[in-house]
């Protein structure tokens, strides 16, 4: 028997919380219960794929349920296209969509209130925080392109 064990496979953990998206602490309570999430992705054969997740389905019978959803986006080198989060608040359906999201995050909805549009999204892998070092490493690199340009141009003439 041999483990085919494939590493780069990607997934995105999502959590939907019933409170304001504050920055100041990273303190998630009062889970929701029946959240439902659905992203698009193309894959490596260039078709869309349609992924559906639901969080935490049920709550009664001493059920013990994660608090979370992991959702497996599979091969691809692409963004996730587009992410929805649904719920049911006050016997209406309540959807909202985030776009594009980078596999392998982790991703917490913030629904609090019943306006989708207030509903917040952090990302906990985000590609903002390196974002100085691309633009630093990428000047370098045209600095250094331009100077060979000029030196060869110069030793042209």
């Amino acid at each position: 028997m041999y483990n085919n064990i494939v590493s780069d496979n990607f997934f995105i953990k999502a959590l939907s919380v019933n409170s304001e998206l504050k920055k100041s602490n990273n303190v998630y309570n009062d889970y929701t219960t029946g959240t439902s999430y659905r992203f698009v992705i193309t894959d490596m054969q260039d078709n869309k794929l349609v992924t559906v997740g639901t969080q935490r389905f049920q709550s009664g019978y001493m059920s013990l349920q994660l608090p979370f959803t992991f959702l497996g986006v599979g091969r691809s080198n692409n963004y996730v296209e587009t992410f929805y989060a649904a719920t049911g608040i006050e016997g209406k359906r309540r959807e909202h969509m985030w776009t594009p999201i980078i596999p392998n995050s982790q991703l917490v909805i913030f629904m609090h209130g019943s306006d989708p549009l207030k509903w917040g999204l952090e990302l906990f892998i985000s590609p903002t925080a390196s974002l100085y070092l691309i633009v630093m490493v990428c000047a370098v690199c045209l600095i250094a392109i331009g100077l060979a340009i000029v030196w060869l141009h110069i030793k042209e003439k």
